[in-house]
């Protein structure tokens, strides 16, 4: 592996979260948030309300919301910011400063960080399919993906950026396959074969992408 196809899958990430559809926000009270009019506290005064929790995406349903992959980074987390400074035009693949770089960003992309508040939200998102585990053309656990050829072709993205799916039933999918995923996702870091994965989404329904919603 060498520094250029790196670089290649840092920019397809930009262009695959800066291209996605950026559906309205939304806003929820967290379970156990006190009323809007709370109790006062000894001494009279009155405690300050939670702020409420921002989930991402829009509601499409059945409690299911619709997320975007840039949902699925922090919002202060930049996956370019490690590039900075770096002088990447004079360092060529020979280099030996190519080796370096090329782990340091591979080791901090394995540990990007995720959104710990999505856990146990039901969702659904589009993808590709990176699969895991196929047995006579049917898969049951597969990766999914923001941008076509992603621990193909190209170096796996950031950890963040890579949901393990995992499905009841084997499901009739191939390499690279264009899919919606709906269902219950969780934080978690999982390392496979094919790259390491940030969250895992507990599927109950998977069909072919067929263009955005509205």
């Amino acid at each position: 592996m060498t520094l250029r196809p790196l670089l290649h899958a840092v920019f397809l990430v930009v262009a695959a979260v800066c291209m996605g559809a950026a559906p309205d926000g939304g806003w929820a009270q967290p379970s156990g948030a006190p009323a809007s009019q709370p109790p006062a506290t000894r001494g009279g005064a009155t405690p300050r309300p939670a702020e409420p929790v921002k989930l991402p995406g829009r509601l499409i349903g059945a409690g299911v919301r619709e997320i975007g992959w840039d949902d699925l980074m922090p919002e202060d987390w930049d996956p370019l910011k490690l590039l900075e400074g770096r002088g990447l035009e004079a360092i060529s693949d020979s280099d030996p400063r190519s080796e370096a770089l090329m782990r340091e960003i591979r080791e901090q992309w394995d540990q990007a960080p995720t959104r710990g508040e999505l856990e146990g939200l039901r969702i659904r998102i589009p993808g590709y399919v990176v699969p895991l585990d196929m047995l006579g053309g049917n898969i049951r656990e597969f990766l999914l993906v923001p941008y076509m050829g992603a621990c193909i072709h190209t170096p796996p993205p950031p950890a963040n950026q890579i949901i393990q799916v995992v499905s009841a039933r084997r499901q009739a999918l191939q390499t690279m396959d264009a899919v919606w995923v709906v269902g219950t996702l969780k934080v978690g870091r999982s390392d496979t074969r094919m790259g390491v994965s940030g969250y895992v989404l507990d599927a109950t329904r998977i069909e072919p992408y067929r263009g955005p919603s509205h």
